[in-house]
């Protein structure tokens, strides 16, 4: 385990690789590393905790395939990120974990992910959500202040529960069976345009 705020505010740390012992990367163990642009990640990590590389220079990073969790903030203003790909294991993405990366065009949330948290894309540059089959449940406002996003789809046949709607003029895409279950469902009855997944 990386230890909570192992390295907080090592201002000129740049570049890390880990252990491939490390599951766990503690609470704000990178917080403020404001010149960390590169970062190798074990194969065995299972969890990111929250905060872990809030106010960091990644550019890119690359999510192992054990990855169960990505805590809160974890990735927040990371303003050099363009793309994540998010396994096909984790199951939870916390709220504002990726807030403020600017210049995030494109993230894959994998097909297994249950819960997307309160403005987790909140600010970023994607300009297509697609939420697997397995979601159940999405935050607030997850894609607030995403003005280039043009297309929303949500792959769950049933609609998930979803805590706020603020791209509702965004189109959505759902599975063609469910969009008169979408179309009743609170907050997802409140987009404008509601049309079968192709």
């Amino acid at each position: 385990e990386v230890p909570q705020s192992a390295f907080e505010s090592c201002s000129s740390l740049t570049a890390v690789e880990l252990s491939s012992e490390v599951n766990t990367i503690g609470e704000h163990a990178f917080k403020h590393c404001k010149a960390l642009s590169h970062i190798v990640l074990p194969a065995q990590l299972t969890t990111i905790q929250k905060e872990a590389f809030e106010n960091c220079a990644l550019t890119s990073v690359e999510l192992p395939d054990r990855l169960v969790t990505i805590g809160e903030r974890a990735f927040k203003n990371n303003k050099g990120l363009t793309s994540v790909k998010v396994p096909d294991v984790c199951v939870t993405i916390g709220r504002e974990a990726f807030r403020d990366c600017t210049s995030l065009v494109e993230i894959d949330l994998g097909n297994g992910l249950c819960v997307l948290g309160d403005n987790a894309l909140r600010e970023t540059a994607i300009t297509t959500l697609v939420l697997p089959e397995t979601i159940t449940e999405v935050g607030k406002k997850v894609a607030e202040k995403c003005k280039s996003l043009t297309r929303i789809e949500c792959h769950a046949v049933l609609p998930p529960k979803l805590d706020g709607v603020s791209n509702n003029k965004v189109e959505l895409y759902v599975p063609a069976t469910s969009v008169n279950a979408y179309s009743s469902a609170k907050n997802w009855k409140n987009f404008k345009t509601i049309l079968p997944l192709q």
